[in-house]
C-alpha cells in the first residue's frame, strides 16, 4: 500500500481532548511537530501552563490554543470545540481507576455518544481517531496463550465489571476495561504505554508514573497490577505517531489499529533498568510463573507506522529507560 498522508492539509486545525496527559500531551507534540495547528481540550487550563508556555514557545503562539472543559458530555461544548476543526483526536477518558462501575461507565458511554453525535454535525471536520485499548480486545491470563486480531471483543468484561465488589484488586482495572466508536473514523488500541511525558507540568501520568514507582522500588504499584500478567508493550511517542498517522491517511478508514509492539514481562523491564543503571539498586524479579504468549495481527500498525515516522517501533529498553529520566 502508498500511504499519502494527505487527508488533512498542514496548517489545519486539529482538536485534541485529553491533551495534556501521558499520551494526550505526545499526540499534541506530534501534531504540532507535523506542521498543524492544535486546540487542546482540558479540564483546567491553570494547571497546564507550563505545558502551555512550553508549546507556545517552540511552534508559536498561533500553533497552540488551551481550551478548559469542565463537562464533555455537553452538546454546545463540543459544538464551539469543533468550529473550524477538520481532525479530532479523542483520548478523554476516565483514569481514575475508580473500582465503581456506576461512578465511571455511564459517564463515558455518554461522553463518547455526545462526541461522535457534535463531530457528525460539524461541517469540516475529515476524519476522527479515538482512543481505544488492548483491554477492549482481551485480558491476560496467567498459563493462557492467545492469538488475536482486531476482530476480537472482550466483551465478557462488562458483565465482569458490574459484578465485582468494590474491594477486590481487580475492580479498578475490570470497570476501566468496561468504560473502553459523512467523516472517516479510526481508533488505536494501546497496551501497557511507557516513555518520556510530553508534559513538563507536575502530575500524575498513570502508566509513566506508575512505572516511575517500580523504578524507585515500590513493589505494589499499580504497574504490578497491570503486568501481572503482562501483556504488550509500546512506546507514548510511537502510540502519538500511530494516532495522527491514523488522522491523515486518505486510505484509512472504520480501523482498528494497534499499538502494542512488544511482548515482556515485568521482568524484562527490570532486567533493561539493571543494564541501564549497573549502580542503581533495582527491585529483584518478580518470577511470575505461567507467562501467557500474546500476539497480534499488528501488521498494518507496523507498516502505517514506519511509512509516517521512517523507522520502526521504539524498543523496550528505549521506552523504559526514557520513562525514569524524570525521577533520576
Amino acid at each position: 500500500m502508498s500511504y499519502t498522508f494527505d487527508r488533512i492539509a498542514p496548517g489545519s486545525l486539529v482538536l485534541v481532548t485529553g491533551a495534556t496527559g501521558l499520551i494526550g500531551s505526545s499526540v499534541t507534540t506530534s501534531v504540532l511537530e507535523h506542521g498543524y495547528k492544535v486546540r487542546a481540550a482540558t479540564r483546567s487550563v491553570k494547571k497546564q501552563q507550563p505545558f502551555q508556555q512550553y508549546l507556545e514557545g517552540k511552534y508559536g503562539k498561533d500553533a497552540i490554543e488551551f481550551v478548559e472543559v469542565t463537562d464533555f458530555t455537553d452538546p454546545k461544548v463540543w459544538d464551539a470545540l469543533l468550529e473550524g476543526v477538520q481532525g479530532v483526536i479523542h483520548l478523554a477518558t476516565d483514569t481514575s481507576f475508580s473500582p465503581r462501575y456506576d461512578e465511571v461507565v455511564p459517564s463515558i458511554e455518554a461522553l463518547t455518544e455526545t462526541f461522535l453525535a457534535a463531530s457528525s454535525r460539524a461541517p469540516h471536520v475529515k476524519s476522527v481517531v479515538m482512543t481505544s485499548s488492548r483491554i477492549a480486545v482481551f485480558n491476560p491470563t496467567f498459563g493462557q496463550d492467545l492469538d488475536l486480531t482486531v476482530n476480537d471483543w472482550a466483551d465478557y468484561m462488562v458483565d465482569l465489571a458490574k459484578t465485582v465488589k468494590e474491594d477486590d484488586p481487580m475492580a479498578p482495572v475490570l470497570v476501566y476495561a468496561a468504560s473502553k466508536p459523512h467523516f472517516a473514523f479510526n481508533t488505536v488500541l494501546p497496551d501497557y504505554v511507557a516513555g518520556p511525558a510530553a508534559n513538563p507540568t507536575p502530575g500524575n501520568y498513570s502508566t509513566h508514573t506508575f512505572l516511575n514507582q517500580v523504578f524507585q522500588g515500590d513493589a505494589n504499584s499499580y504497574a504490578v497490577a497491570f503486568m501481572k500478567p503482562a501483556s504488550r508493550f509500546v512506546d507514548v511517542r510511537d502510540t502519538a505517531d500511530v494516532h495522527l498517522a491514523a488522522l491523515t491517511e486518505s486510505h484509512l478508514d472504520g480501523q482498528r489499529l494497534w499499538a502494542a509492539p512488544h511482548k515482556f514481562t515485568i521482568d524484562d523491564i527490570l532486567a533493561a533498568w539493571r543494564e541501564a543503571f549497573p549502580d542503581r539498586k533495582i527491585l529483584p524479579d518478580f518470577k511470575f510463573e505461567g507467562q501467557p504468549d500474546i500476539n497480534i495481527d499488528d501488521e498494518q500498525s507496523t507498516a502505517l507506522l514506519k511509512a509516517f515516522k521512517g523507522a520502526d517501533w521504539y524498543s523496550l529498553k528505549e521506552t523504559v529507560v526514557d520513562n525514569v529520566k524524570s525521577v533520576l
